[in-house]
């Protein structure tokens, strides 16, 4: 025989002066026809030996799909064409305006955590306007300058941004809140565990939801719900109404606890000024019936962050409780 093969899959071609031979030049052409035909089927350790570029197997045990570029040496030629490993870094899936669905999960695996696994920006833009990284760390900008907002954790159970955060509803937190911007909410904000609040003008308010009540005591204590977060070196104003009452014998006075290094100067309704560990007392009218006083201050801050909380006990030792009564509130706003 000294016919010759086809490039791509070796078929059989009989010389002009070859006798026809069923099996070889027939049969053997089938086969191998109905084998390639399509995608071929079959594992890793059955690829074909000698693969034509854009012939394309399918592996029963991986589920991969691969194509060859005909390259050399075969083992090395297959490709997979959704990853862009033809000719090309980037794959249009969906084409424009349209949609690629994928019932399982899209996996991006990358050698550095700052890897990008996602990115999206609109037809002219010169930079990406959302980037979603492999440490899970998204960013948003305007399509023209770089990305200026991001939501990332920063630590374990720490979700975390370095800008503002808006809320156009409520606002609900168990855990810790933080943010190192400003804090924007709308609607209501309830906060189980602490509140972190860093910017300038932001604004910090705590109501006390139950009663609270202190008998047979004179010595100052922490109210266990009027106190609010200060960060180091901020200024800040302060606001407290305090709903109360008691016997006219026990009263109640009050006094401040800050951060090391704070200074904060109060004065009331009445005229009546002070420093923090300064108290002052107001006149309870006894039985049930509720009275209030209002405290405004500044708190000015040094090198280190705490609380500002509000202390109080009976004037006078007395059996009959005094009360700091539920809907008493402390309000901070940050203004340098």
């Amino acid at each position: 025989m000294t016919g010759t093969n086809t490039p791509r899959l070796g078929l059989y071609r009989p010389d002009g002066d070859d006798n026809v031979n069923v099996t070889t030049d027939l049969n053997n052409n089938y086969d191998l026809l109905d084998d390639q035909v399509g995608v071929t089927i079959c594992t890793p350790s059955s690829r074909p030996t000698a693969p034509f570029k854009g012939q394309a197997i399918y592996e029963t045990d991986t589920g991969k799909f691969l194509v060859s570029n005909g390259t050399l040496p075969a083992s090395g030629s297959w490709k997979d064409p959704v990853a862009g490993g033809m000719t090309a870094s980037n794959v249009t899936l969906g084409g424009s305006g349209g949609t690629a669905t994928f019932p399982g999960r899209i996996l991006s695996q990358r050698s550095s955590s700052t890897s990008t696994a996602l990115d999206a920006e609109q037809t002219g833009d010169s930079v990406t306007r959302f980037n979603l990284r492999n440490d899970g760390q998204m960013e948003w900008g305007s399509g023209t300058a770089s990305r200026d907002t991001n939501l990332y954790r920063s630590a374990a159970n720490t979700l975390r941004t370095a800008g503002s955060l808006t809320v156009g509803g409520a606002l609900s937190s168990t855990g810790n809140l933080s943010t190192s911007g400003n804090l924007i909410v709308a609607g209501d904000v309830a906060v189980t565990g602490g509140l972190s609040v860093s910017g300038i003008g932001n604004v910090q308010t705590v109501r006390k939801t139950a009663d609270q009540s202190r008998t047979s005591t004179t010595t100052l204590a922490n109210d266990s719900q009027l106190l609010l977060p200060v960060v180091a070196n901020a200024s800040y104003t302060l606001f407290l109404m305090c709903v109360f009452s008691g016997g006219t014998t026990g009263d109640i006075k009050f006094a401040w606890s800050v951060p090391s290094g704070t200074t904060l100067r109060w004065t009331d309704q009445t005229g009546v000024s002070g420093l923090a560990t300064d108290t002052d007392v107001y006149n309870a009218p006894g039985g049930t019936t509720q009275v209030a006083f209002q405290i405004w201050a500044t708190v000015v801050t040094s090198a280190t962050a705490g609380n500002v909380t509000f202390q109080w006990a009976q004037s006078a030792t007395d059996a009959t409780a005094t009360i700091v009564r539920a809907n008493s509130y402390l309000r901070l706003e940050r203004f340098a």
